[in-house]
Parts: structure tokens; sequence; C-alpha cells
């Protein structure tokens, strides 16, 4: 089976492993400056954009399958995690990923689709994360016969 681009991947490893500070939406300055500015910002985007350890622990169990080519097994953790536990948006945002990055390998676009807008919606990406993912869903719309829907996505 083909693989989906494997920054995004790449992508959902670091952010489940190393997570990085939230953005500050409306500044003009370096994330890292206004965290640095402000401790307690640093604090807050820290436990805000990780992940809670039982959860982390299975959301790097469900990439190992991903990258392993096992694909229903991580739908089946990724399911459990959504499931299991109150999840922040972050946690949403990196499990929806994993979800529309399985469901894609399987060949259910749609789901993917549904998947990658989820990870959207929950309002815990940094700007160019959202940004990359609508590229990526307007992707899979142009391949599969949707350019309006695509070329609107990418508008958004």
């Amino acid at each position: 089976m083909r693989k989906l681009p494997t920054i995004l991947t790449a992508l959902a490893l670091v952010m489940v492993v190393w997570p990085e500070p939230a953005a500050l939406a409306g500044e003009k300055q370096p994330p890292e400056q206004n965290l640095a500015q402000n401790p307690s910002a640093q604090q807050e985007a820290n436990e805000v954009r990780q992940f809670s350890e039982e959860a982390g622990e299975l959301a790097s169990e469900a990439l190992d399958f991903l990258n392993a080519d096992f694909y229903q097994e991580a739908i089946s953790i990724i399911k459990n995690i959504q499931t299991q536990f109150e999840l922040s948006a972050y946690e949403t945002a990196i499990t929806q990923q994993l979800l529309g990055s399985a469901l894609y390998e399987l060949d259910d676009y749609d789901g993917a689709i549904l998947a990658f807008e989820a990870a959207i919606s929950s309002g815990n990406l940094l700007p160019k994360e959202a940004s990359n993912l609508r590229v990526r869903i307007a992707q899979l719309l142009a391949a599969h016969g949707k350019p309006a829907q695509a070329a609107q996505m990418l508008e958004d």
C-alpha cells in the first residue's frame, strides 16, 4: 500500500512525543518570544499541547502500528483513546490526524477527510498545522473528483 506522505506521520510523532507551545493568536512575535516574556503562559501552553500520560502511551502505540502498516490495529487503539479518555483539544487534534492517516491508508478517503476536518475543528492546531491539513484535504478532494470542494478548502 502507498503511504500518506511521511511528513504527516513524522509531524504526528513529533507532536505526540515533543509537544510545542500553543500559538498565541493575534500576536506578531514568534510564540517563543511571547512565551519567554510570560512564564505562566509557557506553563499553560505546555499543559494545553501535551498528552496525558495514559492517553499519550496509547497514542504512541497507535503511531507504532500505523508506521508498521497495521492500520486496523491503529484505528482500534485510536477509537479506544477517544472513548476511554476525556481528551483535551490538543489530544483530539492529534488522535484525529492519526485516525485520518490510518483511514487514508485503508482507502477510506471520505473517513480520512472527516478525521482531518475534525482535527482542524478541535481548535488546538497551530495555524501552519491547520493549513497543512487543509492542503491535504484539498488534495484528497481533487484526486477523487471533487475539484470545487478542493478549491473551497484552499480558500477557507
